[in-house]
């Protein structure tokens, strides 16, 4: 029996091996705590990421702050303008009347005003149109020699200044008194009894207005913040000038019966 039997058993090829190659432990990730101090008040703690975190913070007030005062001091400056107009029924009219004559004697000249101021004063106490006052001015009597050179004789003169409550009918007693020796008679001023109450509504209206117009401006251009930076007022007035013997007067005398008061504002303001 042959006993060197060998038997072909294989061989593992050779296993290789790659170098180990050392693994850095990874760095502990640290968290930036925010602390919550006294007065519920967050605090940032003095590390790097705090310092930038407030960096960050200043960097955009500054910008929002910026932006604000650019805003504040560039408003949008607009002028806005309004009219407001009150009309009622006159209550009274007031006009002046006056009278003159001339004479070769002081004495008789005076005597002769007189006589036409009594006149005067009687046509319109008996007239029934409403007469409820008459004021005299004192008597000028003066020698014709200083009015006109070389004239000899007086000259005497007076005004009386009326108001009546009936101005629908004054036209009809300013040709009466031209009528009865009047010298001249001015032209009559309209009234209202309340007239500083009508003030007030024209105001208010032109008030009303100018706003209208603001709201408009502001709603287009988008600013809604306002502040008003001058106010300027305006008012119509009356006026008296002479008048010419007339049957009839025109409209724009008190026979109209119409009082106006006018008031224009203009306002400057400041849109943000």
């Amino acid at each position: 029996m042959d006993t060197n039997i060998q038997y072909n058993t294989p061989v593992p090829a050779p296993v290789s091996v790659a170098p180990t190659v050392p693994i850095a432990p990874a760095m502990p990730v640290v968290a930036e705590k925010v602390e919550i101090g006294e007065g519920g008040k967050m605090t940032v703690p003095n590390t790097i990421g705090g310092k930038l975190l407030w960096f960050l913070v200043g960097v955009v007030g500054l910008i929002i702050g910026a932006f604000v005062w650019y805003w504040v001091s560039n408003p949008l400056l607009v002028t806005v303008t309004g009219t407001g107009k009150v009309s009622v029924p006159a209550t009274a009219a007031t006009f002046s009347v006056s009278m003159g004559v001339a004479g070769e004697n002081a004495g008789t000249t005076l005597t002769q005003l007189k006589t036409k101021v009594e006149t005067l004063k009687k046509i319109m106490n008996e007239s029934n149109l409403g007469v409820v006052e008459i004021v005299e001015s004192q008597v000028q009597l003066t020698p014709s020699g200083m009015v006109i050179a070389g004239a000899t004789g007086y000259q005497a003169m007076m005004s009386m200044s009326v108001k009546m409550n009936y101005v629908s009918q004054v036209a009809d007693l300013v040709v009466e008194l031209y009528q009865n020796g009047a010298t001249a008679v001015g032209q009559p001023v309209i009234s209202v009894e309340n007239q500083e109450e009508l003030e007030k509504q024209a105001l208010n209206k032109a008030l009303k207005e100018s706003e209208k117009k603001l709201n408009e401006i502001a709603l287009k251009k988008l600013k809604p913040i306002r502040k008003i930076l001058s106010l300027e007022q305006a008012s119509s007035g009356t006026t008296a000038t002479g008048t010419k013997q007339t049957e009839n007067m025109d409209e724009g005398t008190a026979a109209n019966q119409t009082f106006e008061v006018v008031r224009a504002v203009s306002a400057v303001y400041a849109l943000w």
